[in-house]
């Protein structure tokens, strides 16, 4: 089966928790990507090394270029992540 390529930007209170249970639900594993937090997110924030082990793991430290085989990229990642990586992914959000 063919996916399209999506990303989806997720805004806090804003319906990602039920769009996330749908995506899952319409693309395998294999080529889904999610994260919580996108590390651009925290402004220069890179201490990430001085968290626990369990909270590092929720952030996404790359920047964006290895995530290309992905057809679906979801959490709270920036703009400018997503579309570096997804390109020429349909982005969305909700509001």
């Amino acid at each position: 089966m063919a996916f399209d390529r999506i990303g989806f930007l997720h805004l806090p209170k804003a319906a990602g928790t039920s769009l996330a249970a749908a995506v899952r639900e319409a693309y395998p594993e294999e080529h889904r990507f999610g994260a919580w937090f996108d590390r651009c997110l925290y402004d220069g924030f890179e201490r990430f090394d001085l968290m626990a082990p369990d909270v590092r793991e929720r952030f996404y430290l790359g920047d964006g270029s290895e995530l290309g085989g992905f057809h679906v990229i979801a959490g709270h990642f920036s703009y400018g992540t997503i579309t570096r990586t997804l390109d020429p992914a349909q982005v969305f959000t909700v509001m």
